[in-house]
C-alpha cells in the first residue's frame, strides 16, 4: 500500500527525486574532493585503526582478519575503490536516477 502511494503520488515522487539528487550531489562532491583534492585520500589510517581496536578484534574476528590480511596490505586499492566506486559513481548514479538500486547497494557495502 505504501509503495503504491509512493509510485502514484506525484508530490511524493517529486520529494523523493529532490532528496535523491541532493544525496547524490553530496556523495559526488565528497568523492570529488577525495580524488582530486590537494591531499588525496588514503584509507590506511582507518584500516590501521580497525586493526588496532581490541573491541573489533573480539566482537568481529572475521572482519578484523580481513582488514588485517587483505585490506591493509592493499590499502591503495581500497582507497581507490572507496573514492571512485564508493562515492563518485554512487553519486552519479543517484543524480542520474538510473540504476538506483545498484549504486545504493554498492554504497552500503563499500
Amino acid at each position: 500500500m505504501f509503495i503504491k502511494f509512493l509510485r502514484e503520488n506525484t508530490v511524493a515522487s517529486a520529494i523523493l527525486a529532490v532528496l535523491r539528487i541532493y544525496i547524490g550531489w553530496q556523495w559526488l562532491t565528497s568523492g570529488w574532493d577525495k580524488v582530486f583534492g590537494p591531499e588525496g585520500f588514503d584509507a590506511s589510517g582507518y584500516l590501521q585503526g580497525v586493526v588496532g581496536n581490541e573491541e573489533v578484534m573480539e566482537q568481529y574476528p572475521t572482519y578484523h582478519a580481513f582488514i588485517e590480511n587483505v585490506a591493509l596490505p592493499n590499502s591503495d586499492l581500497f582507497s581507490f575503490i572507496v573514492a571512485w566506486g564508493g562515492e563518485i559513481f554512487v553519486g552519479l548514479g543517484l543524480i542520474a536516477g538510473m540504476l538506483g538500486h545498484p549504486p545504493f547497494l554498492y554504497g552500503v557495502y563499500s
